[in-house]
């Protein structure tokens, strides 16, 4: 119906909504977050539809030094506190519009 599918890599996420604003691509696979500060906060005139892939993990790339490890361990307990307190729940609501910390519905 609609020929066949291929894969095009851009030089990371800024570059995907203009490109399918644009029609230079008819779609993008991204991080929802990233979806939603384009379409909301650059006012592109595109819907973000949700993924029948419910549960992508981040990550936060540190470099493999001693320093740095004391800094992702802080960094993750940080997160884990900020999780328990309901601080990320209302960062996410603020910045996103909805609360991007709970596990995905299967």
């Amino acid at each position: 119906m609609w020929g066949s599918a291929s894969g095009i890599y851009l030089d990371g996420q800024a570059t995907l909504l203009p490109a399918v604003s644009n029609g230079q691509y008819d779609a993008a696979f991204m991080i929802k977050s990233a979806a939603y500060i384009g379409i909301h906060d650059l006012k592109y005139d595109l819907k973000a539809w949700e993924s029948q892939y419910k549960k992508l993990p981040i990550c936060y790339p540190f470099r493999k030094t001693e320093k740095d490890d004391q800094i992702r361990e802080a960094v993750n307990k940080t997160l884990d506190e900020m999780h328990k307190d309901g601080t990320l729940k209302k960062l996410s609501e603020k910045w996103f519009g909805e609360d991007m910390t709970l596990e995905p519905k299967e």
